[in-house]
């Protein structure tokens, strides 16, 4: 029994060594204030830990000539946020609003795993000062620093941060637990920066200034302030009056499910930004293919709130009308062309209900460059195409359900007038062959061309080839999709992996072979669900 312990205890004391010889035993400290000297080995990573001196902004940084990586974690090691060349020439810098309870980590590595030799790393608390809103906060910025402030509006609501001067702004905004929520650049006037998010009552926020490339010095003004949103209602036109720069939200909330159109009428030149529920960016446009009227389209769900901005591109001021309706869906039967006409950024949409579960095949026919995109019944995004069929025409595959309805939506990537045609057709699909493993790999043979297809996301479908002799083996994928081969030995051992092939999405594998068997494994790039066909081609070789 002693002896079963003894070895329990060896066993653990390895798996220590092993598993915490780098998060335990190799972090060293790194204490606010200070900087530590350095030499790092090819290949070669180190850890800091960082206890902060009070609460506040803490800054860990490198120096030194080399292109260097910082990632930061807490104490448990989960990711709080990473940086290659936030610092000055191609050092790395991180800035994490720090609580003194809390130990924070910091792993440092060079950006390429040939460099090597000495670095330098420091730690610093930096201060936060709170921003009122309406309140103008005028500051001076020196080179390479930044400058932080907190904020906690007193409702929900349109949050506006916008910085004014001459010099050229960088602004970020942070939730609490340091999760970056909105950044901009120059969307203020002149190089100014502007940003716009939706604010939760009695949250903090944490916003950051600094200047664009790090290296401006000057003085300039910060300020947060709460956008007005006026509810838009469908079907009901609204006339408001647009200053100067200035900039005008509205909220809608469809009862239904489908197209919402959004648009403006009169005489100003107007641009309308179209954002989700999350504030999440959307579309837009400008009106300028349209005698100065803004006119967008996309898919509302029931019960979503999408978020509008109305603006002048040329920052003009002048009456404007804007409203919101319900855009019409033509329905798609299969077997059955439909015709039709787009002018500039219009779109069509089309309804298609497949009568039995398989292959739902929408494609355009024309001489124009179309784009389709297709949602399901409830507006969940299924999949979308630019070039998939003939010349410049749109084709895309899913797999359907049966008596399911889905929505089509058919743009142009162009600003001309052109005429389109679509069409819906339908594929039955052969029984599962079940071989998502290598274990139960289905055998094929010289110039078969097999349809493979993937009815789930992340998800392989494996193959078995027999080579009686010395064999020259050539696999490769054609169809739409993006998909990745690998080759096996009988062993499951990778002989070669192909992702893109001469320029497109099909992969493409080609290798001499000794007798015996090997095995294929397809799958698709980024987990996408439809078919391919594997073509198989083999010669024996003496």
């Amino acid at each position: 029994m002693f002896h079963k312990i003894r070895i329990l205890l060896i066993i653990a004391s390895f798996f220590c060594v092993i598993t915490g010889g780098i998060f335990a035993q190799q972090v060293r400290e790194l204490r606010t204030g200070t900087t530590v000297n350095g030499n790092l080995r090819e290949g070669e990573e180190v850890w800091y830990s960082v206890r902060p001196t009070g609460n506040g902004v803490l800054i860990v940084e490198t120096l030194g000539e080399k292109d260097t990586y910082l990632e930061a974690y807490d104490s448990s090691y989960n990711m709080i946020i990473e940086n290659d060349d936030g610092g000055e020439n191609y050092n790395a810098r991180i800035s994490i609003m720090a609580d003194t309870s809390r130990t924070y980590l910091f792993k440092l590595r060079y950006l390429y795993n040939g460099e090597s030799g000495p670095y330098s790393i420091r730690a610093n608390m930096s201060s936060v000062s709170e921003l009122r809103l309406d309140s103008w906060v005028s500051r001076n910025l020196n080179g390479g620093e930044e400058q932080w402030f907190s904020l906690r509006p007193s409702g929900a609501g349109l949050l506006i941060v916008e910085t004014s001067g001459d010099l050229d702004t960088f602004l970020e905004v942070y939730g609490s637990s340091n999760n970056l929520l909105a950044s901009d650049d120059d969307s203020g006037e002149n190089y100014n920066a502007r940003l716009t998010l939706l604010s939760e009552a009695g949250r903090t926020y944490f916003i950051k200034v600094r200047s664009t490339g790090g290296s401006g010095t000057g003085p300039y003004r910060v300020r947060a302030l709460m956008g007005a949103i006026s509810e838009l209602r469908m079907d009901a036109w609204v006339s408001r009056n647009l200053g100067y720069g200035d900039e005008h939200w509205f909220s809608i909330r469809p009862s239904g499910t489908g197209p919402l159109l959004v648009e403006t009428s009169g005489e100003l030149h107007t641009r309308l930004t179209a954002y989700g529920s999350s504030m999440e960016y959307l579309l837009e446009n400008d009106g300028s293919t349209n005698s100065n009227k803004a006119k967008l389209e996309f898919l509302g769900e029931a019960g979503k709130t999408y978020y509008v901005k109305m603006n002048s591109p040329g920052s003009y001021g002048g009456g404007y009308n804007i409203r919101a309706i319900a855009g019409s869906v033509s329905e798609l039967r299969m077997g059955s062309w439909v015709s039709g006409n787009l002018q500039g950024a219009e779109v069509r949409w089309f309804s298609v209900r497949p009568s039995s579960a398989g292959v739902l095949i929408v494609e355009t026919s024309g001489n124009a460059d179309t784009y389709l995109q297709i949602y399901d019944s409830s507006g969940a995004y299924i999949s979308e195409n630019d070039d998939g069929g003939t010349d410049y025409n749109a084709r895309l595959e899913i797999f359907s359900e049966v008596n399911k309805s889905y929505i089509v939506k058919l743009s142009q990537l162009g600003n001309e007038p052109i005429s389109y045609r679509i069409l819906a057709s339908f594929e039955s699909i052969p029984a599962d062959a079940g071989n998502t493993t290598r274990a139960r790999a289905v055998q094929i043979r010289p110039t078969d061309a097999v349809q493979v297809f993937f009815r789930s996301s992340e998800e392989s479908r494996w193959f078995r080839y027999d080579a009686s002799a010395r064999t020259m083996l050539t696999i490769y994928t054609s169809g739409n999709m993006d998909t990745v081969l690998v080759l096996y030995d009988g062993q499951g051992r990778p002989i070669a992996e192909n992702d893109d092939y001469n320029g497109n999405n099909n992969a493409y594998i080609s290798e001499t072979l000794n007798s015996g068997t090997v095995y294929i494994e397809v799958r698709t790039f980024g987990g996408q669900m439809g078919r391919t066909t594997l073509n198989i081609e083999a010669w024996q070789r003496q």
